[in-house]
């Protein structure tokens, strides 16, 4: 494989797996599993939220967004934003689902291969409380 291939842009679709998060005890850590899009510029994919506080949090979502390419000087990249909805489980047969109202918010600015970068974030705690988190690093797995 040559340098320039290997260095390509991602194009089509390809899956990617993310750690969001400061990587300290008691922060939270946000685990992304997404699928993107590149043609249409979506992206869709499950989330778990986590955190060793009491008692423990454990948040799971599904999340759909769209994601621009900033092409500015001096370092371009990608801006992402998704909105993350309790994960549901509605049998296809089962007529229209309940009405889920959003538990995450997540801008992230990646670089331009999609390999990690920085996010800030807000999410709504079972108390029913939004907490945000912001300036904490996107690492791929």
């Amino acid at each position: 494989m040559s340098a320039n291939t290997a260095s390509a842009p991602h194009v089509g679709l390809f899956l990617v797996r993310y750690d969001v998060g400061a990587n300290m005890p008691g922060a939270p850590m946000l685990t992304l599993a997404l699928t993107v899009d590149t043609v249409d510029h979506q992206i869709n994919g499950m989330a778990r939220l986590t955190q060793a506080i009491s008692p423990p949090l454990d948040l799971r979502m599904q999340v759909r967004g769209t994601y621009v390419r900033l092409p500015m000087p001096p370092s371009p990249g990608i801006a992402a934003h998704l909105t993350g909805y309790p994960a549901s489980h509605w049998p296809p047969p089962g007529g229209i689902g309940p009405v889920l109202f959003p538990d995450l918010d997540l801008h992230m600015y990646l670089d331009n291969d999609f390999h990690g970068g920085t996010a800030s974030y807000r999410y709504r705690a079972p108390s029913g409380q939004w907490h945000e988190v912001n300036g904490v690093l996107v690492r791929k797995e």
